[in-house]
């Protein structure tokens, strides 16, 4: 059985170390935002939370 996935996120991504200091100014800033998934589940049905941690175990790249 093949099993077609397509993900949501098509963008690369970088990992980089920045401080809590950093971290919380840009949140303060609005650099980052941080999505309704665990504050509001009606906003996720299941596969949109399926495919989310789906992205997460493959690292966001195909």
């Amino acid at each position: 059985m093949t099993n077609s996935f397509s993900p949501l996120v098509q963008y690369t991504t970088k990992a980089q170390n920045e401080s809590i200091r950093t971290i919380v100014g840009k949140l303060d800033d609005g650099e980052v935002y941080i999505p309704d998934y665990q504050r509001d589940s009606e906003q996720w049905d299941y596969r949109k939370q399926s495919l989310f941690i789906e992205s997460l175990l493959n690292n966001l790249t195909e």
